[in-house]
């Protein structure tokens, strides 16, 4: 029906956290992508909501265990610290693991406050695992 809101995505998944291989209840050491350094539009960057895609490409994680996602604010006062030991910032969203070598997990539907924000991923899976972060963005229209 004309009006109502429909979903609109990213055209892309971007890399935001490049491969890594941290060991349990580590952050990962990876380089980490603003959302405004990605290859997203303009328009894109600004879209108000984010979702997230883990790709698990080694180590076996024990079942329903979790790694967190946290974000690195670059509010206008400048960046905060980050996450590190038992200081963790905000945390976003986890990805639950099953205990298989390679998985994809998603988290839908986070805020996106500021196209200057990065992210961090805490490995809490229980064993040294292998993977990557990529996010598109996505806003709602309203269809004609």
């Amino acid at each position: 029906m004309a009006g109502e809101p429909i979903n609109k995505p990213s055209t892309t998944w971007q890399t935001v956290i490049a491969s890594s291989s941290p060991t349990n209840g580590a952050f990962d050491a990876a380089t980490k992508t603003a959302i405004n350094a990605t290859s997203l539009s303009a328009n894109e960057q600004l879209y108000t909501l984010l979702d997230f895609h883990l790709n698990h490409t080694a180590g076996t994680a024990t079942e329903n265990a979790t790694i967190d996602l946290y974000r690195i604010s670059n509010a206008d006062s400048g960046s905060t610290p980050t996450p590190a030991g038992s200081y963790k910032q905000t945390r976003v969203g986890r990805f639950v693991l099953d205990n298989v070598a390679s998985q994809h997990q998603y988290i839908f539907g986070v805020a996106n406050v500021d196209a200057n924000d990065k992210f961090i991923t805490q490995n809490n899976g229980g064993a040294t695992l292998t993977y990557s972060v990529k996010l598109r963005t996505r806003t709602l229209i309203a269809a004609t």
